[in-house]
């Protein structure tokens, strides 16, 4: 039964309901829930609800782990190279329910199987998690659902028009090259070089983390928050309030990534420190209470902060936690590709060389501070 075969740790849909539910209760909705894909499968017809789903930001780590992992590799073995990365924008968002069918039309797929698709894609609404909590539902007009495992097979049907279209204007002669320059290139093509740091998902690419400049970004993220809050009266609590929901997560991207300097970590925490006690205005103000007791957990008597390098060992030892469990990722291939699987199954070989640049190493040795732990 495809029901059993599912993963029952997945987060539950609006309706609350994890697959957990549906296969300990089997017995008692199977007759429902078949009467359900019946009519689906006779009208091409499906309730809204349960075609409803949340959006939610989700941090891409994977891939600038992967990516900087493969540019450190191609710097230490002197090889030349290139990395190039192209994708769609808002590629799935963009495909046209309409031209999907005329296409599965003239692929041969029959009546039947294209009422389903349309059934599919027309009853599907959304709502956007904000801090855990659903905005508003919005009804989709176009566009396929990612993380559907059909959607991946119906936009490649619609970008294979593209693509023929592309080979048929060439082998017609409707299209010819020529020579540009790299103003022109960029101009012609689209693809303006960045001047600035190249960054992947918003996290810098093929840096050293160990230097000033690479937190750059975090730092100047922090102060132009701070300024957008000066002309703001904000009691105490309302100052905390902001500590905790704002500035405290403002870093974790790149905390669970690299290792942060503790110059950096101090520099963040003083920010986090005067903001407390001064506001975001002009003029020095007495601390009242040391920053390691405010930093404390609620329990121990203080607002529940936490120290930014605590958590950056935190986030950075959750990779030691997802490596045994997440062989078939693309990630954990390119980690053992590199490094080899340590004798205990459990994380990469601990074999790092002092040139290695990447997330890896300082992930392979915040083992050595998990270790204690596990004895």
């Amino acid at each position: 039964m495809v029901v059993f075969q599912l993963n029952k740790e997945k987060a539950p849909g609006p309706d609350g309901f994890t697959i957990a539910v549906y296969q300990e209760c089997w017995d008692v909705i199977k007759e429902d829930l078949i009467r359900v894909f019946l009519e689906f499968h006779t009208n091409g017809v499906i309730n809204q609800s349960t075609n409803a789903t949340f959006i939610a930001l989700v941090p891409k780590k994977n891939a600038v782990l992967i990516a900087n992992e493969v540019v450190d590799e191609k710097r230490r073995s002197r090889e030349e190279g290139i990395v190039f990365k192209i994708d769609f924008e808002k590629a799935y968002d963009h495909v046209d329910w309409g031209f999907l069918d005329h296409v599965l039309q003239r692929k041969g797929f029959s009546q039947k199987w294209r009422s389903w698709i349309r059934g599919c894609l027309s009853s599907s609404s959304f709502a956007i998690l904000v801090n855990g909590n659903a905005k508003g539902w919005v009804k989709a007009s176009r566009g396929l659902r990612q993380g559907d495992p059909l959607c991946p097979f119906l936009f490649t049907l619609v970008a294979d028009v593209l693509s023929r279209l592309l080979f048929r204007a060439e082998e017609t002669g409707l299209t010819e090259g020529f020579s540009v320059g790299r103003i022109g290139q960029e101009q012609v093509s689209g693809l303006k070089i960045n001047l600035e740091k190249s960054t992947i998902s918003g996290l810098p690419l093929g840096g050293n983390p160990k230097t000033i400049g690479f937190w750059d970004p975090v730092v100047e993220r922090i102060s132009r928050r701070l300024d957008g809050w000066k002309k703001a009266y904000l009691s105490l609590g309302g100052r905390i309030t902001l500590i905790q929901s704002c500035l405290s997560h403002i870093p974790s991207y790149f905390l669970s990534l690299f290792k942060i300097p503790a110059s950096i970590a101090s520099k963040i925490e003083k920010m986090q420190r005067n903001f407390l006690w001064s506001g975001a205005g002009e003029g020095k103000k007495d601390h009242l209470v040391r920053w390691e007791v405010v930093s404390r957990l609620k329990e121990l008597g203080g607002l529940g902060f936490g120290k930014i390098s605590l958590r950056n060992i935190a986030l950075l030892g959750k990779w030691l936690w997802r490596f045994p469990r997440e062989r078939s990722g693309l990630w954990h291939k390119v980690i053992v590709s590199i490094y080899g699987t340590h004798p205990n199954g459990w994380d990469a070989n601990m074999v790092v060389r002092w040139s290695h640049r990447c997330p890896w190493k300082t992930i392979a040795q915040v083992f050595q501070e998990f270790s204690p732990l596990f004895a």
